[in-house]
């Protein structure tokens, strides 16, 4: 019993995987979309990352998706690669770009970003409610 239970819910999880990377996920009310933040064109190399004109407005932004329940988590990576990560729901892959897009520091080229559609198969923190 137990042997096919495992079974069922790896299948299970294996399908939810499938129908997630064919942009299924999208229908979903609560999807998830990992957002990988990288230093766009504006972006002077020459300067810190909290140094670049304009780059508060990103915290700022962040917090505000925070606080609409938008944004699962986020931050930058501690490599000094200038880029980091993001967590946010949405309900499709156009709105979730949509909602990073309306980042200030994307909007003037400091930032550029990949979204892609996530399941978090296995979390303690991010299971599914």
């Amino acid at each position: 019993m137990l042997r096919r239970t495992v079974l069922g819910v790896g299948a299970g999880l294996m399908l939810a995987a499938k129908a997630a990377a064919q942009g299924a996920v999208a229908a979903a009310p609560k999807a998830r979309f990992v957002v990988f933040y990288r230093p766009g064109p504006a972006f002077d190399p020459a300067k810190r990352f909290e140094d670049q004109p304009g780059i508060k407005a990103h915290p700022r932004y962040m917090q505000s998706l925070l606080a609409q329940g938008r944004l699962v988590v986020g931050g930058p990576f501690l490599d000094g690669s200038n880029t980091g990560l993001a967590i946010v729901e949405a309900g499709s892959l156009d709105e979730a770009r949509a909602i990073v897009e309306g980042d200030p520091t994307v909007k003037a080229g400091l930032q550029q970003v990949d979204v892609k559609p996530w399941l978090a198969a296995f979390s303690r923190t991010f299971a599914d409610r």
